[in-house]
C-alpha cells in the first residue's frame, strides 16, 4: 500500500514545532506536526517539503526517515503516514493557511500537549528512542591550513566528511571562486558528494575573474560580503563547524586584513569550530590564536609539467 499522507518533524533547541489544526471535523483542536497528502506523481519526500512550505512558508531539507504510522478504520489499514525529521534551510515558520491552522508553537519533547495527534506522538517516540545527543564538548578549536602545496581545501573538506558522518552540522563558505563565468560551473565533486549529507550546507562567493595585482572595488565588496556571511554563520547555533575556505588568500591579496581575521577568531563562540584555509604566506597573529596550524608544502606538482586540474 502506498503512502497516502506524510509528515515532517522540525526540531529546534530540543523542542518540536507543532501545528494546532482547526476547521477539520476529524482533527479539529489537535496538535500535530506539519504535513498532509501525497499528491499524484510526487515522492513522499517531495510531498513533505511541499506541505511544509505551503503550511509554514519555510524551506526544509530531509534529515532522516522516521517510522510509518498506520491509520486503521474498521480493523483495516486505511492509510500509511510516513514521518521524516527535517531541518529548516530558509525562512521562519509562520501560518500560511489560517483557515486550517490556529496556532504554531514549539514544545519540549517531554512536555507535549495532551491533545496531540497519535502519529506525532509516534514520531516523537522515534526521536527519543533513537536520537542520541552528540558530544559537542570538544568543539571550539581554530584550525589553519596554509602553504604553497595542494591540499588545503581538501584537508578542510576531509574534516567536514568525518564530522558529517558523525552527525555534526558543517557549513562551508568559499571565498573568491571566480574562475568561471558561473559559480555553478565550478562546483567540485567533493562538494557534490558532501551535499548528500543533510547536515552539510555551503555558500560560494565570487564575481568572475581572478584577482590580479590590485583587487577591484567590486572584488573587495564581494569579499566583504563573504566575511559578513561568515560572521553571521558563527552566530547560527545550528552550525557546529564552520569552514572559511580561501579566506587567507583574501588576506594575502589585500581584500581583507589580518586584523579582521584576528577579530573573527576572538569573537567566535567558544563551542564553534572554525577552519581557515588559503595563502602561500603565514600570518603570525592568526597562527598564534589557532589551535592547529598546518603548512601544506609543495615538493612536486603536476601543473609544473603541464598537467591541468583533474576531477579526481
Amino acid at each position: 500500500m502506498v503512502a497516502s499522507g506524510c509528515g515532517g518533524v522540525i526540531l529546534k533547541d530540543g523542542k518540536i514545532l507543532l501545528i494546532l489544526r482547526k476547521n477539520n471535523n476529524e482533527y479539529n483542536g489537535i496538535w500535530s506536526n506539519p504535513g498532509g497528502k501525497v499528491e499524484e506523481g510526487e515522492t513522499v519526500e517531495e510531498a513533505v517539503i511541499r506541505e511544509i512550505r505551503e503550511e509554514l512558508g519555510i524551506g526544509v531539507k530531509i534529515v532522516r526517515k522516521l517510522s510509518d504510522y498506520y491509520d486503521y478504520k474498521n480493523n483495516e489499514i486505511y492509510g500509511i503516514y510516513p514521518g521524516y525529521e527535517v531541518r529548516i534551510v530558509y525562512g521562519e515558520p509562520e501560518i500560511k493557511e489560517p483557515n486550517k491552522i490556529g496556532e504554531i508553537r514549539y514544545f519540549s519533547l517531554d512536555e507535549l500537549p495532551i491533545n496531540i495527534a497519535a502519529w506525532t506522538k509516534q514520531f516523537v517516540d522515534d526521536l527519543t528512542k533513537t536520537k542520541m545527543p552528540l558530544d559537542k564538548s570538544k568543539l571550539g578549536l581554530v584550525q589553519v591550513f596554509w602553504g604553497n602545496g595542494k591540499g588545503k581545501t581538501t584537508s578542510s573538506l576531509g574534516t567536514a566528511l568525518r564530522a558529517c558522518g558523525n552527525g555534526f552540522r558543517v557549513h562551508l563558505v568559499q571565498f573568491m571562486k571566480n574562475g568561471a563565468n558561473s559559480l555553478e560551473q565550478q562546483i567540485p565533486g567533493e562538494i557534490i558528494a558532501l551535499e548528500k549529507f543533510p547536515n552539510f550546507t555551503y555558500k560560494r562567493f565570487g564575481i568572475g575573474g581572478w584577482v590580479i595585482k590590485k583587487p577591484s572595488e567590486e572584488q573587495i565588496a564581494e569579499c566583504r560580503k563573504s566575511l559578513e556571511h561568515v560572521r553571521e554563520s558563527l552566530k547560527d547555533e545550528s552550525i557546529d563547524i564552520l569552514i572559511a575556505d580561501e579566506i587567507l588568500y583574501a588576506v594575502q591579496l589585500g581584500l581583507l586584513t589580518e586584523e579582521e581575521i584576528v577579530e573573527l577568531i576572538e569573537q567566535k563562540p567558544k563551542n564553534k569550530e572554525l577552519i581557515l584555509t588559503g595563502s602561500h604566506i603565514p600570518f603570525p597573529n592568526i597562527n598564534a590564536l589557532a589551535d592547529l596550524v598546518t603548512e601544506v608544502k609543495k615538493i612536486k606538482h603536476p601543473y609544473d609539467t603541464g598537467i591541468l586540474a583533474r576531477k579526481f
